[in-house]
This record gives structure tokens, C-alpha cells and sequence, in this order.
């Protein structure tokens, strides 16, 4: 059987209330040529039994359960074991959209990795959409997509070394900087390509503000400019947390 040209790679532990849904969005694409790869951390609920079900019924569909360090390290992991040419990352409480993988898909000839829009749920359930910006004007200070609208060559991220496990929140903040310090290429897509709940890892933004200065000076900030960015952001997060309560 030949390999597929996608790996959709999904972290879980405890994901029980939103992994089917998650799958279910797997399952629906009209882009079929991929392979649905969870990485469990031993999970104590009924996540894999959920899994299993799917596996059972579709073997694009591999479940594997071990102790791990966290989600970026789940994360190297399913690349590891992917046989896709290409990766994309789904976390366990969200959604593909139907044509998601489709339209990243239509922008990969001749680069390393193509980012497109992504649907925001809010905890009311109300949706936005916010289209991808341009990753020339906004690195290294932020990405120009969230890494549910991300796809990436498994060599491009082999040759980048993976995730680095140093960063707990901002380790896929740390890798695409890395793909750009570098000079990987990258296609910009205008579509939406997947529904983010937010209040995950990552929306724990006042927690990440330390990685993220860490990281700008990393790849060439001076510490002056990455602190004031880091005090400007405080601020933006501080907003935006009161702003999402109300949402």
C-alpha cells in the first residue's frame, strides 16, 4: 500500500467530550489521500476506546498510547511515525473543515509549508473568521496562522529538528520562526481551514509571554525591543482575556 500524502497527527489526553468530533471532521474531507495518526498520553478517560472505534471502521485511522512529556512531545512523535509527505496538526477539541486540508493542499507546489484562515469559537459558541496574514510582515513578532491552519513538509520539519521541548506553550511558535529564519518557503492560502475552541495550551497567552521573549531574542531581537513587545502584549492579552469572558 503506497503512502499517503497527508498525516493528520492529533495529541490527546482526556479528550473524551471532543474527540469524535475532532475525527468526525477527519473522516469528512474531500481531500481522502491522508492518514489519521493519535498520539495518546495514556489517557485515563475513554479517549482511546473513542479512537479504536474509528480505527476499527477505517485504517487511515492509528491510535497510540504511551507515557509522554506533553503535547509538543506527542507532537515529534507523530511526525516520527507519519508516512504522509506532508503534516498537519488537528488539536483534539477542534474542527477540519470540510475542504480544509483540500485548499492547503491546492498551495503546496514548490514550498516547505502553506498556512491558511481559521474559524474562532468563542465559549458562546459564536464563531469569526480571521484570515492569515502575511508571514514577510508579521515574523518574528507573531505567526501569521494558528498551527490548526498549518501544513508542513515532514522533511522540512526533520530538518528543522522537530519541536524543541524547552518551550512547554510556544514550541510551534518556536519551530515556524525557525522555518522562516532559515529561509523556508511558504504559500499563503485565503480560505478557512479549520473551527479553533478557544482556551486551549496556547490561549493561555500571559503564561507564554517568557517563551515568547525568549524566543524573539533567539532569532535576533534585541532584548530592549523584545521586552517592550513583551509589555505590549501583556497589555493586548490582559484585553483580550476580559473581551473573551464576555464572549
Amino acid at each position: 500500500m503506497r503512502n499517503p500524502k497527508v498525516s493528520i497527527i492529533i495529541a490527546t489526553y482526556n479528550a473524551g467530550p471532543t474527540i469524535e468530533k475532532a475525527l468526525c471532521s477527519v473522516e469528512k474531507q474531500s481531500f481522502q489521500d491522508w492518514e489519521c495518526l493519535i498520539i495518546d498520553g495514556v489517557s485515563q478517560d475513554d479517549t482511546v476506546q473513542k479512537v479504536k472505534y474509528f480505527a476499527d471502521k477505517d485504517d487511515r485511522f492509528r491510535v497510540f498510547s504511551e507515557p509522554d512529556k506533553g503535547v509538543f512531545d506527542a507532537f515529534n512523535k507523530g511526525w516520527q511515525k507519519a508516512q504522509g509527505e506532508w503534516i498537519y496538526y488537528l488539536g483534539s477539541d477542534d474542527e477540519l473543515l470540510p475542504d480544509g486540508i483540500k485548499s492547503l493542499m491546492e498551495y503546496a507546489d514548490g514550498v516547505d509549508l502553506v498556512y491558511g484562515g481559521i474559524r474562532m469559537k468563542y465559549r458562546s459558541k459564536c464563531t469569526k473568521d480571521k484570515e492569515a496574514s502575511f508571514w514577510e510582515k508579521e515574523m518574528p513578532f507573531s505567526l501569521p496562522a494558528s498551527h490548526q491552519a498549518i501544513i508542513m513538509k515532514r522533511d522540512a520539519i526533520e530538518r528543522l529538528g522537530g519541536y524543541d521541548l524547552k518551550y512547554k506553550i510556544l514550541a510551534d511558535y518556536d519551530l515556524i520562526n525557525h522555518a522562516f529564519f532559515v529561509g523556508m518557503k511558504a504559500n499563503r492560502c485565503s480560505d478557512m481551514i479549520a473551527v479553533f475552541s478557544l482556551g486551549g495550551l496556547s490561549t493561555d497567552n500571559i503564561a507564554s509571554l517568557a517563551e515568547r521573549y525568549q524566543i524573539l531574542v533567539k532569532y535576533g531581537v534585541s532584548r530592549p525591543r523584545a521586552f517592550i513587545h513583551r509589555i505590549k502584549m501583556t497589555v493586548f492579552f490582559l484585553i483580550l482575556k476580559v473581551k473573551h469572558y464576555f464572549d
